[in-house]
């Protein structure tokens, strides 16, 4: 477990480099709540497939173009049944690559651990903005 974290812990930290993202006039990202979430995502996602060192060096370069690949394909079709289309064919794609990284069993725990963090990064977004709303509700009276 604590070579699983120090592995976590060792990508996260290499990682950010890569993630980082500048701005038009080279100040860096101004959210750093991205960079946060990004971090929380690497760990979860490392620790419950319970990826090795080598596992991890192979497969998380393949994820962060897999990602960027997955936001091109949200942004380009119009409807959402083609933005849905399109986000399916790229899982479609990067599931063999990840299956040779991963294997098969890890490779659809990926996917199914990778819906469960988004769903409850959606959730706690969807709470912080409910509270932001009752605090402003608040002080207006």
């Amino acid at each position: 477990m604590k070579k699983q974290f120090l592995t976590a812990l060792f990508f996260v930290a290499s990682l950010t480099g890569v993630f980082a993202q500048k701005n038009q006039n080279g100040l860096g990202d101004k959210q750093p709540g991205k960079e946060k979430i990004k971090s929380l995502y690497i760990a979860f996602i490392t620790q419950e497939l319970n990826l090795t060192e080598t596992e991890a060096e192979k497969f998380w370069p393949i994820h962060h173009q897999y990602n960027e690949d997955l936001m091109n394909a949200r942004k380009t079709p119009q409807t959402v049944l083609e933005k849905e289309e399109a986000s399916l064919n790229t899982k479609k794609k990067y599931n063999d690559k990840f299956i040779k990284v991963l294997g098969a069993e890890k490779t659809n725990l990926f996917f199914i651990k990778d819906n469960e963090f988004r769903k409850k990064m959606v959730e706690k977004l969807k709470k912080q903005r409910l509270k932001k709303m009752e605090e402003k509700k608040g002080k207006g009276k």
